[in-house]
């Protein structure tokens, strides 16, 4: 037990016992704690001991704590939701005692969350809500755009923004940058579609996805920002791949033919198509490669009607005229045809079933010479006339002896000379029907 009075610790340090004295008018009152004593009070006034009036007094001091903390409380829980999004009617039951409590409108023209070192971590003002780190630099910003809509600004731990959603007017748009600001990634829309663009750590577009009126396009750009490859869909409806080398021309494509066939197109830096890859009008594949000028040199697949879909590479002269063939013939042998100048052919060489056949043509296409073989698989050698009539005729009888035989205009044979029965030669004259008229035998 400690007294508060001066007086009573002095007299019980000399051992004598406390004294008390009557208190008058105006007296202080000096009461030893825990302990219950009367004291005098001045006439007139309420007589209530000193131990009741301090309990009075602790007890209004609590109910002012307990209003106090009331009040905060329901500041809080009424300003929060404003600045975190939640649902404003979700507030605790011991702050709020009845509905008459809750106000309808808290207006102020800013708020502030305030951290532990007094910083402010959250600002509500009439331009948005800010939120910022212990360094107190600004990480999130929900507000408006210049142009009214709305928009969130994202930056990283040194206030740096490096992300951004904004809503345009009729669109909206995702952005993101790096630490030094230069672009990496936009996402937006537009009248025509969506579009995505993925940039390089200097801001230069690397890819790009577009929807551009109901057809795709996704494009591919160099450390320079230029689109190398393009991949798209055509008015058509089918796709095409273009690749474009430093100087955006154009130098591969991959789409279709105005037949709906496939094709591959390379070009040269003039733009010139120099090897294309494609279906032929007959719906065969071929290979073409052409000169600086786009003029075709030699293609490889099955050419023309008159190759009937078999295999064949053409080489062609300045002018586009098929001047060497080299297929497959009609009986699945092998083929070599030559024209000249103006394409027409003059020299063949076939390969049959059993034999092989190498023919020479004049212009109109008949056949001069003739080198093949003889049913029995002799040799056989034909020279014609410009009609195409057998004028000389070699040949290896079916004997194994030799026989030249020579024809008049009409075709019928008017001279020969072969070996007889007796390996003897003969020499025979013949009129213009072809009737022998004379001989002259070795072996007589």
């Amino acid at each position: 037990m400690v007294d508060t009075c001066p007086a009573l610790q002095r007299e019980r340090r000399r051992g004598c016992p406390p004294r008390l004295r009557p208190a008058g008018p105006g007296a202080r009152i000096y009461v030893r704690k825990g302990q219950r004593q009367a004291a005098a009070q001045p006439q007139g006034e309420d007589p209530m001991s000193t131990e009741e009036r301090l309990a009075r007094l602790e007890r209004s001091q609590r109910r002012l704590r307990y209003a106090n903390v009331v009040l905060v409380g329901t500041v809080l829980a009424l300003a929060v939701p404003c600045c975190t999004g939640r649902n404003h009617n979700a507030l605790p039951a011991a702050v709020v005692s009845s509905a008459e409590s809750i106000p309808e409108v808290i207006r102020a023209r800013s708020f502030e969350v305030v951290g532990s070192g007094g910083w402010a971590a959250v600002r509500v003002t009439v331009d948005g809500i800010s939120t910022r780190n212990a360094k107190g630099r600004g990480v999130v910003t929900i507000g408006a755009s210049d142009d009214g809509n709305g928009a969130v600004w994202v930056s990283n731990a040194d206030g740096k923004q490096v992300a951004s959603i904004v809503a345009m007017k009729d669109d909206g748009g995702i952005v993101i940058h790096n630490a030094k600001g230069k672009l990496l990634v936009g996402i937006g829309g537009g009248e025509r579609g969506g579009s995505i663009m993925a940039c390089n750590a200097e801001g230069k577009p690397s890819v790009s996805i577009l929807s551009l009126g109901g057809v795709g396009l996704i494009s591919t750009h160099s450390a320079e920002g230029k689109e190398v490859v393009s991949i798209q869909t055509t008015k058509g409806g089918s796709g095409s791949v273009s690749v474009y080398n430093a100087n955006r021309k154009e130098i591969v494509t991959i789409g279709d033919t105005t037949d709906g066939d496939g094709a591959i197109s390379t070009r040269n830096a003039n733009g010139k198509e120099v090897v294309g890859i494609a279906s032929t009008t007959d719906g065969n594949g071929a290979i073409s490669t052409r000169n600086a000028e786009g003029q075709e040199l030699v293609r490889v697949g099955g050419i023309g009607a008159k190759m009937d879909g078999r295999g064949a590479l053409s080489t062609y002269n300045a002018t586009g005229k098929d001047v060497v063939t080299i297929g497959a013939a009609k009986g699945g042998g092998g083929a070599v045809w030559v024209s000249n100048a103006d394409g027409k052919q003059v020299a063949s060489i076939v390969a049959m079933k059993d034999f092989g056949a190498i023919s020479t043509q004049n212009a109109q296409g008949n056949d001069l010479v003739s080198i093949s073989a003889t049913k029995e698989g002799h040799a056989a050698i034909s020279a014609l006339d410009a009609q195409g009539r057998e004028a000389v005729a070699i040949r290896v009888s079916p004997r194994g002896g030799g026989m030249l035989g020579v024809r008049n205009a009409r075709g019928s044979v008017v001279a020969s000379v072969q070996s007889d029965k007796k390996n003897c030669g003969i020499v025979s004259v013949h009129d213009e029907n072809g009737e022998l008229k004379n001989a002259i035998s070795g072996s007589r």
